[in-house]
């Protein structure tokens, strides 16, 4: 028995020696935050322990202390032990009471053990135990356990065991024998003991927890890859099926990456576009722009803009780009996404449309010019500033085809010329012979345009000293299929295209018909002015009489004859200068019965009261379209005849008796006659009007003299036959002259217009009239008559006529409606897209005037806001301007108004009198349109710009407050300085914000309505500054739309900012109540200026530029702003303009920037006084 009991102390002893290097377990407190997050509740030992390896460690373990040691998992399963005892092999773990013992202390007694702490415990078969846990991920899946022993200074109960032995039917020597052999261990070896698999139980969890965590980052990281490659997928899926074009490019603006769309756009593969850099795909002009859009991408400033990029093909791509920066985690920039939106076709119709109304503006310059220009150069440099502008092009020049085939100039630029150093640049090569570059448009008739000239095959090089042409572009002037002419520009910047050719062709033919009309305008000028010369050459009195009997015109022989003057007689009744008003008058309808009055005897009176007996002849004339507009008259002196008649009856009446003077005086009734004869070939001769007589009975033909110098030959020849006669006809008119005859030779008169062959090959146009004389059996028995040349006055009217159907196409081509407004007889004459524009019918049109009824249509046309502007405009034909222009809205047959835009001109007589008007109206209803929206951007942007503003000086305000909340709690003088100057510097940046915010809420308008924004601003303030025991009453009179700007709002604003704070924190101290009084008006403007012009210094009058005191009282508006309050007042020493404190010298600085003068009144209270002045915008 001692033997026995010396062997566990030898053991004990090697236990002791074996662990004497470990630390005491008191020392070993395991950290929690090492284990893992996850549950571990579903691993085995086996799971995540090499049990092989642990039971080779146990083995050797016992081999050198004999202490038992097992590990054992929560179910009872024993993967590894070393040392098991025979007690518990053949006794306890035999019998399945015992057994159930000892499971129980493996799974139930063993629990509740804390990490790093170990459990002493006695199981129920009456041995000790000692376990400590395995933790791994924070769950407890096992014990390291040791046991069973008796510690060495306790007795054993072997009765207990005896009896034991017995109750389980074990073998009570043998159980006694394998009790004997269970170790005796000192309570020291059992702590070192366990020690050390408190150690090695941390060894385990943590490797366990490692091994755990890793499998678990592992399985994590495959279902990233697997969530990454399907977001990878979905990703690429919505970048390629995108409508935009994706674009990524590096910090060095390589291409990463790029979408289908975005290669399908510019017309390259993804692999010909990944890797190369993004300039190698912008155009040149938009490389500055990317160059600044790269640089707001590394500040991580993204933002949309229009971009131009160069297609595979070379032909531009617009597009709409969105970008956003992409950083690494140093902070670095890396690279940028941007989406593409392909714009191109939005901005080919904007360029379309531009370049529109740009050829319409050139057109309507041109047409509106050939009024205004007096002369074909004047003209012709309108027409070459459109082209130069329409193209770009730095000069230019316009030439006209002459009959010589040469070119002469029409227009040149100055420009040019000035660089010119051939010779002294007069009258070189002029005019031009038509080759080189010019000469290949002449000669083939079409247009074209070259950017390099000197390489030309048509080119001829320049001569020396003539500017360098870089590029050309020329276009023929072309009337009815020929050449006449050219417009030909150089040197345009990045040269010409098509876009330009087209542009220029498009206002080619308005040049055409614009210089075309002005050279009828001047050959019909010449024309009227050589027909006005004819007239005035006749000694005849001549007149033209009006549908309504009022002459319209004369000649200075009617001025001789009535002795009145050219503008005394227009304009009034002609029948009152005839001695038989009523028998003129008779004559004068007759000629609109009959077509023409001859030989009606009446007598002019001249004013000094003699009268004068005149034959009247008179027929009517005719408009275009076949209206009878007129009469023309002219009354032959028969002063002579009527003295011969005279002579002739009292010869007559005295025959009988004065038989022997009756030769006498016959002779001298002969020569009178014969006189009168001369003077009526004179006449003929000067009006161009020869007479004739044909006896039809013995076929005798007479004519006079100035018949035969109209039919070319000389007078007093032999007069030819009838065949004669009609050779002298033109062919095509021959018959028509015959037919005429013989139905005259039936008694039918006729009167008509034909032509006749000169003996030099030469053609004249006649009018003939003749009068039948009938016998007394009603036959014909001669014809006379007058034969007129009226050639000149054919051609004067075929030029009229091809003028008005060019101005007509002009204006129907154009999209105009050109109009005449005569304004004595109140009717308009119209021509172009009348029906297109109006929706009416020129028939429905043709009755409108401006007086009367007519009047009426017209204005209720009109749009009731426009009418009184249109009457305005079309009453300005009084004052001495001659052009005006106008635009109102029109309501067309579909009653839908329409935008017209008016342009006239008016012609004036001698005497200054409007008589005509004539103006082009067109529809702009599209670019009013296109007005109202680009407006609309634009106050867009502005209220944008102001919401921002008062957002930023909102965060500041804000920020002024957190700087507040750290100065509230402390209670030093300073701290509640500085917490007065913050709400003093929050105050005045509500002010601001304020204006801005009105300012946003506006229609875009940068001027403020002032008095609401005052309104507001003192509200805030009385809310800030609330008292409790105070009532500050508020009295504002505040006068209605007064509106400033931003620059006088702002002062203004922070200047009642400044004395409002000032009133609610000082005035009414030690009081319990008050009133505060704001006024703000306008003062008369006379008052004022000479108030404030008194001080010299105060820098009012340099407001308005170039200004004496006189003209600014005229220029300026002028108002007054009265704070005030009936509190304690500033003291008397407190200087304003001098005063140390921020407010006062705040409120000094800005009176002085608005201008104004501030007044101080000290007396009851407080009351500021700030008058300034503002020019008036006009």
């Amino acid at each position: 028995m001692g033997e026995k009991l010396r062997k566990p102390c030898t053991e004990k002893k090697q236990v002791e020696e074996a662990l004497s290097q470990n630390e005491q377990y008191f020392g070993l407190k395991l950290d929690n935050n090492l284990s893992p997050s996850r549950m571990a509740e579903n691993l085995e030992l086996a799971d995540i322990l090499d049990i092989p390896a642990i039971q080779s460690l146990m083995d050797d373990l016992y081999e050198l202390t004999h202490i038992t040691t097992a590990l054992v998992d929560l179910k009872g399963n024993v993967p590894a032990i070393a040392g098991r005892q025979e007690i518990c092999s053949k006794f306890h773990r035999f019998h399945p009471e015992t057994c159930k013992y000892c499971v129980e202390s493996d799974t139930k007694l063993s629990l509740g053990v804390a990490p790093g702490e170990l459990k002493l415990y006695r199981c129920k078969n009456n041995m000790w135990d000692v376990a400590t846990p395995l933790i791994v991920g924070g769950q407890h899946i096992g014990n390291i356990f040791s046991g069973h022993f008796f510690f060495e200074d306790e007795p054993i109960e072997y009765e207990f065991f005896r009896s034991q032995a017995r109750k389980y039917g074990f073998n009570e020597e043998e159980y006694i024998a394998a009790l004997e052999k269970v170790p005796r261990l000192s309570r020291q070896a059992v702590n070192k003991n366990m020690s050390f698999f408190m150690k090695l139980a941390n060894m385990i969890s943590q490797l366990s927890h490692s091994n755990f965590k890793l499998s678990q980052s592992l399985a994590e990281c495959d279902t990233l890859l697997d969530a990454l490659r399907e977001s990878e997928d979905k990703y690429r899926n919505i970048v390629e099926t995108a409508n935009e074009g994706i674009w990524v490019v590096d910090a060095e603006n390589k291409t990463i990456y790029v979408n289908k769309k975005m290669t399908d756009m510019l017309g390259f593969s993804q692999e010909e576009m990944i890797g190369r850099s993004g300039w190698n795909f912008i155009d040149e002009e938009n490389k500055v722009v990317s160059i600044l859009n790269i640089e707001k991408r590394q500040q991580d400033i993204g933002e949309s803009h229009e971009f131009k990029l160069i297609c595979r093909d070379g032909s531009p791509l617009w597009t709409l780009v969105n970008t956003r920066s992409c950083f690494g985690k140093d902070g670095k920039f890396a690279g940028s996404i941007g989406m593409f939106t392909d714009i191109t076709r939005r901005k080919q119709e904007e360029n379309r449309i531009c370049r529109y109304n740009r050829i319409l503006e050139g057109i309507n310059k041109i047409f509106s010019n050939v009024v205004q220009a007096k002369t074909e150069e004047e003209l012709g440099n309108t027409c070459l500033s459109v082209a130069l502008k329409m193209t770009g092009s730095q000069f230019g020049f316009i030439n006209g085809m002459d009959a010589d085939g040469l070119l002469h100039d029409v227009a040149k630029s100055e420009l040019a010329w000035e660089q010119c150093l051939m010779y002294d640049k007069t009258e070189h090569r002029s005019p031009f012979a038509v080759h080189g570059l010019y000469g290949s448009v002449i000669n083939k008739g079409n247009a074209f345009f070259t950017n390099d000239p000197q390489s030309h095959p048509d080119s001829r090089g320049l001569p020396e000293g003539h500017p360098l042409i870089r590029s050309f572009l020329g276009v023929p002037l072309v009337q009815d299929g020929k050449t006449i002419g050219l417009i030909a520009v150089a040197n345009r910047k990045n040269g010409y295209s098509y876009e330009q050719q087209e542009d220029l062709e498009a206002i080619a033919p308005a040049v055409t018909q614009a210089l075309q009309r002005k050279k009828s305008e001047e050959a019909l000028k010449f024309s009227n002015l050589y027909n006005r010369s004819l007239i005035e050459a006749s000694l005849d009195p001549l007149i033209t009489i009006g549908p309504d009997g009022k002459i319209t015109d004369v000649n200075g022989a009617t001025e001789q004859v009535t002795g009145y003057s050219r503008n005394e007689l227009i304009g009034t009744d002609f029948s009152y200068y005839f001695t038989e008003p009523e028998k003129a008058l008779t004559g004068y309808q007759q000629v609109f019965l009959d077509g023409e009055v001859r030989d009606y005897s009446l007598g002019i009176h001249h004013r000094d009261g003699h009268i004068t007996p005149v034959l009247y002849n008179a027929s009517f004339y005719k408009d275009e379209n076949g209206k009878v507009i007129g009469v023309f008259a002219a009354a032959r002196d028969i002063t002579e005849l009527k003295k011969a008649e005279e002579a002739l009856k009292r010869a007559h009446d005295n025959l009988e008796k004065l038989v022997e003077e009756r030769t006498s005086e016959l002779e001298k009734s002969y020569n009178s006659l014969k006189e009168s004869e001369k003077n009526l070939a004179e006449a003929q001769k000067i009006a161009h009007l020869g007479s004739w007589y044909w006896n039809l009975i013995t076929n005798e033909i007479w004519w006079s003299d100035e018949y035969y110098r109209i039919f070319g030959l000389k007078p007093q020849g032999s007069t030819p036959t009838y065949n004669e006669f009609l050779s002298y006809i033109h062919p095509e008119d021959r018959d028509v002259v015959i037919n005429a005859i013989k139905e005259a030779s039936n008694g039918k008169l006729f009167s008509i217009d034909h032509r006749i062959i000169l003996p030099g090959g030469g053609e004249k146009i006649v009018h003939v009239q003749p009068e039948i004389t009938f016998n007394e059996e009603n036959n014909p028995v001669r014809i006379r008559g007058i034969l007129q040349d009226i050639t000149e006055r054919k051609k004067t009217e075929k030029a009229l006529r091809l003028s008005e159907e060019r101005y007509r196409i002009v204006a129907e081509q154009t999209g105009q409606i050109i109009y005449e407004y005569n304004i004595k007889e109140d009717t308009f004459a119209w021509a172009g897209d009348v029906e297109k524009i109006t929706g009416f019918t020129p028939d429905e049109f043709k009755n409108i005037g401006l007086r009367n009824k007519s009047r009426d249509f017209c204005l209720s046309r009109i749009h009731p806001e426009d009418r009184n502007l249109f009457l305005e405009n079309h009453e300005k034909f009084q004052m001495p301007e001659d052009t005006y222009r106008i635009e109102y809205r029109f309501r067309n047959k579909n009653e839908e108004y329409i935008f017209i835009e008016d342009n006239f001109i008016c012609q004036r007589d001698e005497n200054g009198n409007a008589y005509r008007i004539i103006g082009a109206s067109k529809n702009i209803t599209e670019r009013k349109k296109t007005e109202i929206f680009l407006a609309n951007i634009e106050n867009a942007r502005k209220r944008e710009i102001h919401h921002r503003i008062k957002n930023n000086l909102q965060v500041i305000s804000s920020l002024l407050d957190l700087e507040v909340e750290k100065f509230k709690s402390r209670g030093r003088v300073e701290y509640l300085e500085v917490l007065e100057a913050f709400r003093e510097s929050q105050d005045r940046i509500i002010s601001i914000a304020l204006i801005h915010e009105e300012l946003h809420e506006g229609n875009g308008n940068n001027e403020l309505n002032f008095s609401p924004y005052l309104e507001k601003l003192v509200k805030n303030l009385f809310q800030a500054y609330s008292f409790k025991d105070m009532n500050i009453g508020l009295d504002m009179d505040l006068e209605d739309n007064i509106f400033f700007d931003i620059d006088i709002a702002v002062p203004l604003g922070l200047i009642v900012n400044e004395i409002i704070s000032n009133s609610l924190k000082y005035a009414f101290s030690g009081r319990t109540n008050g009133i505060i009084q704001i006024r703000l008006c306008k003062e008369l403007c006379k008052e004022l200026c000479k108030e404030l012009c008194k001080e010299e210094d105060t820098g009012i009058l340099n407001d308005v530029s170039g200004s004496i005191k006189g003209d600014y009282e005229n220029k300026v508006a002028n108002f007054i702003l009265t704070v005030s309050d009936n509190g304690v007042g500033i003291p008397e020493n407190i200087n304003i303009e001098g005063s140390d404190t921020l407010g006062f010298q705040l409120i000094a600085i800005l009176v002085d920037q608005l201008e104004g003068k501030l007044e101080l009144k000290r007396d009851s209270g407080t009351e500021f006084t700030i008058k300034f002045a503002i020019p008036v915008k006009e």
